[in-house]
């Protein structure tokens, strides 16, 4: 390995060097090993571990018990254990039959354990199908297209990620990928380009801040907090509060996450989680606010009350006047 290293590490294309994707708890100490050990022979890059979804079995996750408590174990056992520098992990929601409901659960899991380790997180999100010709197995993923790209990106920004990544971009025996391996690019490629952009935007601005919590309001998925009044703004139309079922989309629903720090000003994250629909939302905020321009990373003032066109599962970040 001390070979390999040496012939790769000062090469301008090297980012990371991947450990292991999706380890079970017991190869945790191991991996811990390999990585300080990487430190000494190349400080200048991180060893990048990838973590297991919510919907991984307790064989893979290594732990015992109610699969989400174990799941929140081998999260926290990985933190204590193996020391990351960043999280990263990957979950996978879109099939034939409908959407899994665990992608907010598992995403606020990811969020509230690298605030605690105090490390950055990424989210790995599902771009293509790799199981092709499926199509009339329920259980087997569909392909996105840009409309649920932008949910992706849009929801991972809200929870403060600093990074997210696509399964795939581009692999032999997957369809619906961002290219083809002819090269052609997909339809969702130009969307995503852009989409990447203001990602980047979003997150610089939210970085340096606190992550306070997320709230939904419509259709509740699971580990996601009903609308109250820490979201700080009031939301019109006021959908429902509603459990999600298995397999339903989140049809008229807004997701607002709040982030904080001191002497800055309050910034909150408003996403149409409905990625079917364009929506408009009013918006009364208890002091003037200001709305970010991802495209030009610029502020302007809206007022203490203003409409919001969220086209499909787009958002939009706002900032409360001190």
């Amino acid at each position: 390995m001390e070979a390999m290293v040496n012939r790769v590490k000062d090469h301008p294309a090297l980012y990371v060097y991947e450990l292991y994707d999706e380890p079970a708890a017991g190869l945790f100490a191991s991996l811990a090993h390999t990585k300080e050990w990487l430190a000494r022979h190349d400080p200048n890059h991180a060893a990048w571990v990838n973590l297991l979804p919510t919907y991984a079995n307790n064989e893979q996750l290594g732990v015992k018990g109610e699969i989400i408590r174990a799941y929140w174990e081998h999260v926290r056992l990985f933190g204590e254990i193996y020391r990351p520098a960043f999280l990263t992990y990957d979950h996978y929601q879109f099939q034939n039959g409908g959407d899994t409901s665990h992608y907010l659960l598992n995403l606020g899991i990811i969020r509230q354990n690298a605030s605690a380790l105090g490390v950055p997180f990424f989210n790995g999100v599902q771009a293509c199908t790799w199981r092709p010709g499926q199509a009339a197995s329920p259980s087997a993923p569909r392909i996105p297209g840009p409309d649920e790209m932008r949910y992706l990106v849009y929801t991972t920004a809200a929870y403060g990620a600093h990074g997210i990544y696509y399964y795939v971009y581009c692999h032999r025996g997957h369809e619906g990928s961002i290219v083809s391996t002819n090269g052609t690019p997909d339809v969702k490629y130009e969307v995503i380009k852009t989409l990447n952009r203001e990602f980047i935007a979003i997150a610089k601005e939210l970085s340096p801040l606190k992550f306070v919590g997320a709230y939904q309001q419509g259709l509740q998925a699971p580990g996601t907090t009903p609308y109250c009044e820490q979201a700080l703004l009031k939301l019109t139309p006021e959908t429902p509060i509603a459990e999600l079922k298995p397999g339903q989309e989140l049809t008229d629903t807004t997701l607002v996450t709040r982030f904080e720090a001191p002497g800055r000003s309050t910034h909150l994250m408003v996403v149409n989680l409905d990625y079917r629909r364009d929506r408009k939302i009013h918006v009364k905020a208890p002091t003037s606010a200001e709305r970010f321009n991802a495209q030009d990373r610029s502020w302007s003032s809206v007022g203490p009350s203003f409409d919001l066109a969220l086209t499909r599962g787009s958002g939009v970040l706002l900032r409360l006047v001190r």
